[in-house]
């Protein structure tokens, strides 16, 4: 699937979520996670005029679903009108003109459009990401999960290269080495870290 199209179709689907199972935003996180992953395992389909086709008619369900707001708590009939305006744009102007920040809603920020690429290898949220010195390829992510995870974000598609585990607890902060062979971490564990990326191990611990 066309890396445009496909971050299209996340969009849309991203934008009407605000819409989704208003009193369980767990619902919500778990919905959107399993649809970038049905993205993700039909990445190779290359059939355009059918995406097209897909996202036309996955727009107009979505418009028919959430197009009337009676079901969510909004302040006022004014507000109600803007978000039903809002939730029957075109598909193609989800990924229209830019606007200003400040007029943006809740569901339009969190829309991904542009989105070069999304990475969701960790269970809980991610404290920290640091590039490797004068290397754009290599993104180092430390999460609460008690895990850190090496990315390549310059590789078709972008991939998580390592995921090093060892932390008991959240890992708080992370930073590369001088030559990025090494990345040391730290965490709520009372653990300090020092690992070897090309070997994927830990080489040295200290404990506060």
């Amino acid at each position: 699937m066309a890396a445009a199209f496909q971050q299209q179709i996340f969009a849309l689907d991203a934008r009407f979520n605000a819409y989704r199972a208003p009193g369980n935003p767990n619902f919500k996180t778990l919905y959107i996670r399993r649809r970038s992953q049905l993205l993700r395992e039909n990445a190779k389909f290359k059939d355009i005029e059918t995406i097209k086709k897909y996202i036309n008619i996955r727009s107009q369900l979505l418009q028919k679903r959430y197009g009337v707001q009676d079901n969510i708590s909004i302040s006022s009939s004014s507000s109600r009108a803007r978000s039903s305006s809002k939730a029957s744009l075109a598909v193609d102007e989800l990924s229209g003109s830019s606007k200003k920040k400040n007029d943006l809603t809740i569901s339009e920020n969190y829309a991904f459009t542009g989105v070069h690429h999304i990475f969701d290898q960790h269970s809980d949220e991610v404290s920290v990401v640091k590039f490797a010195n004068n290397d754009r390829s290599k993104l180092c992510c430390a999460s609460r999960d008690g895990t850190v995870s090496i990315c390549d974000v310059t590789a078709t598609p972008p991939r998580v290269s390592v995921i090093l585990e060892g932390h008991t607890d959240a890992v708080t902060d992370c930073d590369w080495s001088a030559s990025n062979e090494l990345v040391v971490t730290c965490g709520l564990d009372g653990a300090l870290c020092v690992w070897d990326v090309a070997r994927r191990r830990r080489l040295r611990e200290a404990r506060d």
